[in-house]
């Protein structure tokens, strides 16, 4: 069995970055991995369908898969 991943979802404000550590299983989405995190929750003004979502800076789909 896989050892979970361990990611961070940051969310950049004007003024700080908000990072939020989750662990997710391999393979998930990075919509998953969005969800997972609990920043749709705490910023619900973040719409995944207009906002842009990147990995290690290059854009990426929320369908896109997590290794």
């Amino acid at each position: 069995m896989t050892e979970p991943l361990h990611i961070e979802v940051v969310y950049p404000l004007p003024d700080r970055q908000e990072i939020l550590s989750v662990r997710v299983p391999h393979g998930c989405s990075v919509r998953e991995a969005i969800e997972a995190s609990g920043v749709l929750t705490k910023y619900p003004e973040i719409d995944l369908e207009k906002n842009k979502v990147g990995v290690f800076a290059k854009l990426v789909k929320l369908d896109s898969p997590l290794r």
